[in-house]
């Protein structure tokens, strides 16, 4: 799964800007976490900056604010060219919408905020010279 295989291969570049993280178990709503942070990671199959902007899904969002406002949220992406993540900032939304897919059997919609990719912060892979 797609899914797992980025989750695996992100951990590690993740734990140099976080510090040490667990990884959630399968159904958990965010993907690693410790005392300090909760992390969501999506996989991408595009360039960082081949849209204008960039999207979170609003449940996770407000799942957050409900349960772990006391750690901050990262979203992570994964995408061709690397890497980005975005530390959740209100004041960096540009807008609020609705998207969906119809990829698993039926067709799902949510809300999601978008956001610059302006705003993400590349983490580079650990073996990778630091310019």
């Amino acid at each position: 799964e797609q899914g797992n295989k980025a989750e695996d291969e992100s951990w590690s570049r993740l734990e140099t800007r976080y510090g040490k993280l667990s990884k959630t178990d399968r159904y958990c709503y965010f993907d690693y976490e410790n005392d300090k942070y909760i992390i969501e990671l999506k996989s991408r199959n595009c360039n960082h900056n081949d849209y204008p902007t960039a999207m979170m899904n609003v449940p996770k969002i407000e799942k957050w604010k409900m349960y772990d406002s006391h750690r901050k949220f990262i979203s992570a992406f994964l995408y061709k060219d690397g890497l980005y993540v975005w530390e959740y900032d209100e004041d960096q939304i540009e807008c609020v919408g609705q998207t969906g897919r119809n990829d698993r059997g039926c067709i799902e919609k949510y809300d999601v905020v978008y956001f610059k990719h302006e705003h993400f912060i590349f983490i580079p892979h650990p073996s990778s010279p630091i310019n």
